[in-house]
């Protein structure tokens, strides 16, 4: 699964977050999310973002 995109805007979108207001813990936890997404998708056999949600 190419995750190219979400590695190169996540920050975006946790700064966009941040600004519009959204709580930390929120944020937090969307973080942290993305970041085990990045860390482990090379050792999945993922195909797309449904097979993320389902594990």
């Amino acid at each position: 699964m190419n995750v190219q995109n979400l590695g190169d805007n996540y920050p975006k979108l946790i700064s966009h977050m941040k600004t519009s207001g959204y709580s930390k813990i929120y944020v937090d936890r969307i973080r942290r999310e993305i970041e085990k997404i990045l860390s482990t998708v090379d050792s999945k056999e993922w195909s797309c973002y449904r097979d993320v949600y389902l594990e």
